[in-house]
């Protein structure tokens, strides 16, 4: 069933980071040019250019930067939170395959 539904909610995802230019999963903000996230102490702000890659191990998703410092980390329980490695892939045009 999974093998069904998720490549249409990945669908979705990308058609609203398309029109309205973000796509907020969790505390995480997905843009083409920044990801942001929210915390006890505000916004914290990684640039595109800063990013480096995301891990889904353990029953979490984490982003790291490009020094390998996480910047955010999520359960897989928060929605849509597997779909944050798909949808950085997307955008960055890596193949995991």
């Amino acid at each position: 069933m999974s093998i069904l539904i998720a490549p249409k909610v990945l669908e979705k995802c990308l058609r609203k980071l398309k029109t309205t230019g973000e796509l907020k999963i969790g505390d995480l903000t997905i843009s083409t040019s920044k990801l942001s996230k929210k915390g006890f102490t505000g916004t914290k702000v990684l640039p595109i250019e800063e990013y480096g890659d995301t891990k889904i191990a353990a029953g979490r998703t984490t982003v790291y930067t490009n020094k390998n410092k996480v910047f955010y980390s999520t359960t897989l329980t928060t929605i849509n939170s597997p779909l944050i490695q798909p949808v950085m892939d997307l955008i960055f045009g890596v193949d995991r395959d």
